[in-house]
């Protein structure tokens, strides 16, 4: 996904942050998470599940929704229903192998990283391209204030996640185990070969939604 402009780079304390921040934009694009609701008497069936990965059939309706609504401001095609899986299931291990490192987001990491969003999406306009609009139209599918959606719960859980991302990133580069940030991709992806015997799917939650 091109960035265009609109998408800057500020100095942050850690070295990580600083890749991170410039690309906190299509880590929150790509992966639109919503928070799970399982407590208590409320638990809800995971679709995927070990590992440290808990996927929710509602966690995937939303990455579907939202990678459909990506595909109407840009020439990507929504992702097979495997697809969306693998790639949840990928970054899930890849959040939990950073937080196995010791990987944090602090409040202030976060707090800068949704200030320079904010800001970045004030000063679109035409040639930004397509995730500035992307990004209009998920706040405006939310129902919720420009405000309220920057300082709900799902907004900040969506930026820590991404700042964990691009620790681990930065972290990789460093120890040499990827050469940029580039192959990050290919590294969750081998995350998930390496592990995919032992996280388990239930595709009859898929068949049994009724609004799937």
């Amino acid at each position: 996904m091109a960035i265009g402009r609109t998408w800057r780079c500020i100095p942050l304390k850690k070295k990580s942050i600083v890749v991170l921040v410039c690309l906190a934009a299509v880590l929150l694009l790509l992966t639109m998470f919503i928070i799970d609701s399982r407590s208590g008497d409320n638990k809800q069936p995971l679709l995927v599940e070990g590992q440290g990965v808990a996927i929710t059939v509602e966690r995937f309706q939303s990455y579907k929704a939202n990678a459909e609504l990506a595909a109407t401001v840009s020439d990507f095609a929504v992702p097979s229903d495997e697809e969306i899986l693998d790639e949840l299931t990928a970054t899930e291990l890849a959040l939990a192998f950073a937080r196995d490192k010791g990987l944090t987001a602090t409040k202030e990491e976060i707090d800068s990283v949704i200030a320079n969003e904010r800001a970045a999406l004030m000063d679109a306009d035409s040639e930004s391209g397509p995730a500035a609009e992307l990004m209009q139209r998920r706040i405006d599918k939310t129902g919720l204030t420009e405000e309220a959606f920057w300082s709900s719960e799902e907004t900040r859980a969506n930026y820590e996640r991404a700042v964990l991302l691009g620790e681990l990133a930065a972290l990789l580069i460093d120890e040499g185990s990827i050469g940029d940030y580039f192959e990050f991709g290919d590294f969750q992806r081998e995350l998930l070969e390496q592990r995919r015997a032992n996280i388990r799917t239930d595709w009859s939650l898929l068949k049994n939604d009724k609004t799937y």
